[in-house]
């Protein structure tokens, strides 16, 4: 969905910005510190995309549009919008958001202090998404203002309500 996205190869190109250090510190310290479910930051090329490759024996998920340091479950609840996943857009939604859930979280390791603290943030992070794509439209930056024209600010407040609505159900999945 980012402009300017391309895969070459065994790589992934995508244009440069003032996030790209940050980004390349991030990637550096996982391998640092052994984690080896990051791709590595190859560089910059002549077109100014920084590129990233699939780690040895593993494939890491990554969504790098929005890097920055948040929480654990601030991530995860982005995860569950995903691959749940929690959307008011009956075309996506599956027929076991519940079960889908708690396997997520059964499988994440999740205790259940975290799941309660998880469950009022699961529409918080789809209403960051709204936010964060409405900011970024304002001021022109792509690919943002082109997915707000395309509806996709309207689609993540929709999801944020959907999942608003629904707390009891999410909360009784996860901890029930």
């Amino acid at each position: 969905m980012s402009s300017g996205v391309v895969r070459i190869g065994d790589t992934v190109r995508r244009p440069a910005g003032p996030w790209t250090p940050a980004v390349h510190a991030l990637l550096d310290h996982f391998h640092a510190v052994g984690f080896r479910g990051a791709p590595r930051a190859l560089g910059i090329d002549e077109q100014g995309r920084w590129n990233l490759v699939v780690g040895e024996a593993q494939w890491a998920v990554i969504d790098w549009d929005t890097a920055a340091p948040g929480s654990r479950l601030f991530d995860l609840a982005y995860a569950m919008h995903g691959f749940v996943p929690l959307s008011a857009n009956r075309d996506y939604q599956r027929g076991d958001p519940a079960r889908r859930m708690r396997l997520l979280a059964d499988e994440y390791g999740l205790a259940e202090a975290e799941r309660e603290l998880l469950v009022p943030m699961l529409a918080r992070r789809a209403h960051a998404m709204h936010d964060f794509l409405a900011q970024q439209a304002d001021v022109g930056v792509e690919p943002w203002r082109r997915l707000w024209q395309q509806g996709h600010g309207a689609a993540w407040q929709a999801d944020a309500d959907y999942t608003a609505e629904r707390e009891d159900t999410w909360r009784r999945a996860l901890l029930g």
